[in-house]
């Protein structure tokens, strides 16, 4: 028998978009982002842990929520 490789699972992506002029974390990809909030979406940075978006977010616009232009 073949021996088979062992598939790496990818880890899960934590992005921070500007969506519908509000800031949002999300582990959406842009595609699903687009599809939920409309083409008025923008993508910043992805992390692998969600703490790391939600720092990224604070840090730049002022948090999850704050107001943001597309």
């Amino acid at each position: 028998m073949p021996v088979q490789k062992a598939a790496a699972l990818e880890p899960e992506r934590y992005t921070v978009y500007c969506a519908d002029d509000r800031i949002e974390v999300s582990f959406w990809d842009i595609e699903q982002m687009k599809v939920r909030a409309g083409s008025n979406v923008y993508q910043f940075q992805s992390y692998t842990s969600y703490s790391s978006a939600l720092n990224f977010a604070q840090k730049n616009f002022g948090g999850e929520g704050a107001t943001c232009s597309c």
